[in-house]
């Protein structure tokens, strides 16, 4: 099975670094850009399965690059363009409180749970939030439920947050939320893993 994750693109809170987390915060043309050059990249892969989380954003990304994808390899899609199945378990961290707001206003708006967090983001979690390990958990067992439903050898896109696919890599590739910071995941970024014999071979990082 091969999964390959994809990275929205830009959006104007990412430009001003505000935290989106599940603020169903829409792309900006820029971003648009990102998506439909990342879609051209992939037109020739064969995908079987389109997975996508539920805010604007991802399901945009999901589908610029299905059109395309499908569009090119239209006789490996007879009855037309793929389904996209939206999970609201693949969103971004909540960040609770301090979305839309950036760091800088969060430690002033919350100095001392702010340090805190700065200190241990994986098990501070964010008011009225999630913590890291909260969204490293609830992914992984996200995407271990999509990987079970897939008989095969497969490709699965999943178009997603980074947030998100740090912490599939994390697990998937080390085995520890403690290696979420080691991957960087740009907007519109690609990202490759083929799962063979019961391990995952990283393909690419920002292809």
């Amino acid at each position: 099975m091969k999964l390959i994750f994809v990275r929205h693109g830009q959006t104007d809170w990412n430009l001003s670094k505000q935290f989106c987390g599940h603020s169903d915060v829409q792309m900006n043309k820029f971003g648009v850009m990102q998506v439909q050059k990342a879609a051209e990249r992939l037109r020739e892969e064969d995908i079987d399965y389109i997975y996508s989380s539920d805010l604007r954003r991802t399901v945009e990304t999901a589908e610029i690059i299905r059109d395309i994808i499908c569009s090119y390899n239209s006789k490996y899609y007879p009855d037309g363009p793929l389904e996209i199945i939206k999970r609201e378990d693949l969103r971004e961290l909540n960040f609770g409180n301090w979305e839309g707001i950036t760091y800088n206003q969060m430690m002033k708006q919350d100095p001392k749970l702010g340090e805190e967090w700065s200190a241990n983001s994986f098990t501070t979690r964010c008011p009225r939030g999630e913590s890291m390990v909260d969204m490293y958990e609830r992914v992984n067992k996200a995407i271990d439920e999509i990987k079970a439903s897939v008989e095969g050898d497969k490709t699965v896109l999943i178009a997603a947050h980074a947030g998100v696919i740090q912490s599939f890599l994390s697990k998937d590739l080390v085995g520890d939320y403690n290696a979420y910071w080691h991957f960087e995941v740009i907007n519109g970024g690609i990202v490759k893993v083929e799962h063979n014999a019961g391990f995952s071979v990283l393909e690419g990082l920002n292809v």
